[in-house]
C-alpha cells in the first residue's frame, strides 16, 4: 500500500489538470508538484526508475508486455493519490491507440513486443541448426566414430608392446 493510500484519490480536476493530458503528463506533472525524484518514488513502488522514465516520456514501445506496464503505471498513479481506475483506463485508450497507429504504419512488431503474453512455461522447438549438429554426431559415432575408436584401441596395443620389449638397464 502506498503512502499516499490515506489520502483521497485525486481526480484530473483536482489535480488541477484537464483531460487533454496524457498519463505520461499527468504522472510526470504530479511527481514535480510533490518535488518528488524518480528514485524515491522507485523506493516506495518498487517500479524500476528505468520503467517510471518510460512511462513518463510515454514511451510505449520499450515498456514492458502490457500486464506488466499497466501494474506499473497504477502503482505509479496510487502512489501520486490518483483515482487508480481513472488512470488505468486513460493508460489502455492511449496504448490502444498507439497499437492501431503503428499497425496502420505496417509495423509487425506489435505483436512480438507488445502483446500480452502468458507467463507460463515456453514451449519446446528444435531448430534447423540443432538437428544438423545432432545429426553430425550421431553419423560420426555411427560410421567414423567407431573406426577411429578401433584405430586409437590398436595403437595403444602397439604402444604396450613396444614398451615391453624395451628393456631399460
Amino acid at each position: 500500500m502506498s503512502p499516499n493510500a490515506h489520502k483521497p484519490n485525486k481526480s484530473l480536476s483536482s489535480a488541477g489538470l484537464g483531460h487533454s493530458h496524457t498519463v505520461a503528463e499527468l504522472l510526470k506533472a504530479q511527481r514535480e508538484k510533490l518535488g518528488q525524484t524518480l528514485k524515491e518514488v522507485e523506493k516506495t513502488t518498487q517500479v524500476r526508475k528505468r520503467y517510471l522514465e518510460l512511462i513518463e516520456a510515454a514511451d510505449y514501445e520499450n515498456l514492458p508486455d502490457d500486464i506488466y506496464a499497466l501494474g506499473y503505471v497504477k502503482s505509479y498513479a496510487d502512489h501520486l493519490g490518483f483515482d487508480t481506475a481513472l488512470i488505468t483506463n486513460m493508460y489502455k485508450k492511449e496504448r490502444m491507440s498507439y497499437k492501431q497507429q503503428r499497425q496502420i504504419a505496417g509495423d509487425n512488431l506489435i505483436e512480438e513486443n507488445m502483446s500480452i503474453k502468458p507467463l507460463g512455461r515456453q514451449g519446446f522447438a528444435i531448430g534447423s541448426k540443432s538437428i544438423l549438429a545432432l545429426s553430425s554426431i550421431v553419423l560420426f559415432v555411427r560410421g567414423g566414430g567407431y573406426e577411429c575408436i578401433g584405430v586409437c584401441a590398436e595403437r595403444k596395443e602397439e604402444r604396450k608392446k613396444t614398451n615391453s620389449t624395451l628393456s631399460y638397464p
